[in-house]
């Protein structure tokens, strides 16, 4: 078994391009393999984490809007959080007053105040982490639909070299083996592979199918889950 495209080496016999194995890490008992085979064998893999470009289409509507509605909720819960802290400030400076004023001992200040703080404290980091994060999970999702969209280009293209690049991109321990490529998706594109075009009963089914069949917005969903990033391990 042979590590693709690692130790791995063209040689051209009788006008055809084979790949053989180097048998620099030792002996190797692999046959050879016709270029050709290799890269039918490459586009059908890009094939299975690929997608119609309409869906394509309609995931990216489909983010820009949950981003837009996002960005809503995040603003109102924004908003609120500032509300409650300078509500709570206010009761603080209340309580202040109140001790000096005679109308509680210090022992009802230190106790209200602390309650008061604390509350306030977490009203803060609450604000902050949205601040810092606004709609963190959409971020990935975007940088997995872009990737999404590179890979379908890839597959449509005549490109043989950008194919064996894209593939090492989103599969992992690449071998070759009694003629046959043998690899394993990364998440995301596990979750492309299993819902994506070929795990449909037609394989250019409209995007509006796809919504009335619930397996492109799987896609969406079960990502999130996972993660959007893709793997770029070569």
């Amino acid at each position: 078994m042979c590590s693709f495209w690692r130790t791995i080496t063209t040689e051209t016999q009788k006008g055809h391009n084979y790949l053989r194995c180097t048998r620099k890490l030792g002996p190797c008992s692999q046959p050879f393999v016709r270029e050709e085979e290799v890269a039918r064998q490459t586009q059908a893999a890009l094939e299975r984490v690929t997608v119609p470009r309409d869906w394509i289409e309609w995931m990216t509507a489909e983010l820009s809007e949950e981003r837009r509605r996002q960005v809503a909720a995040d603003q109102q819960q924004l908003d609120g959080l500032r509300a409650g802290i300078a509500a709570t400030e206010q009761k603080l400076q209340r309580l202040t007053d109140a001790y000096l004023e005679g109308v509680l001992d210090i022992d009802e200040y230190r106790r209200a105040k602390a309650q008061r703080v604390e509350k306030k404290a977490g009203l803060t980091e609450r604000l902050a982490q949205i601040e810092r994060n606004p709609a963190s999970w959409l971020e990935p999702a975007d940088r997995f639909l872009k990737a999404l969209s590179e890979a379908t280009l890839c597959a449509e293209g005549d490109e043989t070299a950008e194919k064996a690049k894209w593939l090492k991109k989103v599969g992992s321990n690449l071998t070759v083996r009694a003629k046959t490529i043998r690899y394993e998706f990364n998440e995301p594109w596990k979750t492309a592979e299993k819902h994506g075009r070929f795990a449909q009963p037609e394989r250019r089914a409209s995007a509006s199918d796809a919504r009335l069949g619930g397996e492109t917005h799987h896609v969406f969903t079960t990502a999130e889950r996972e993660g959007f990033e893709p793997s770029l391990r070569i």
